[in-house]
């Protein structure tokens, strides 16, 4: 396998991983402050870059938005406005991934939030959570998955 440029890491050169590793509409991983990003948290290997990327994005604050708003899910917008819920940070945590060189997608499942307030039981009549976001980042041939939901304040 080819070593990508300036990592550490093999190169994956099948189309369908091609595709996780190219900017989308919301996951613009070429965005100009996505990129700066990406290479301020990169690492010596992918796995100690993903750790880093879900790191970065896990410590900023959960925080829905106005959901009606589709700015909301898109990776750079999540980065300027600093906050998030999960799936606009399973979208900044893909495309810090796809920035940094590592294929990530965004994939979703329905969890059951023990973290839940009062208020959100009362609003969703129930503790499960449908189309809960995560990124899952292409590491020692397989999709490894990552929650950066709730930070630190949150979870305590």
């Amino acid at each position: 396998m080819a070593e990508t440029a300036n990592h550490h890491w093999p190169a994956l050169e099948t189309d369908t991983i091609r595709v996780f590793r190219a900017p989308a509409e919301f996951i613009d991983s070429d965005h100009p402050s996505l990129v700066a990003c990406a290479g301020r948290i990169r690492r010596q290997t992918a796995a100690a870059t993903a750790v880093a990327i879900f790191e970065f994005v896990r410590d900023l604050p959960y925080e829905g938005d106005d959901f009606e708003d589709l700015a909301i899910f898109r990776a750079s917008h999540v980065l300027a406005v600093g906050h998030g819920y999960c799936v606009s940070k399973a979208s900044l945590g893909a495309a810090l991934a796809r920035a940094a060189g590592i294929p990530a997608r965004i994939a979703f499942a329905d969890v059951r939030n023990h973290l839940a307030s009062p208020r959100l039981l009362r609003v969703f009549g129930t503790d499960t959570f449908a189309w809960h976001g995560y990124v899952e980042m292409w590491l020692g041939q397989r999709w490894v998955k990552a929650s950066p939901t709730f930070d630190a304040a949150t979870c305590r």
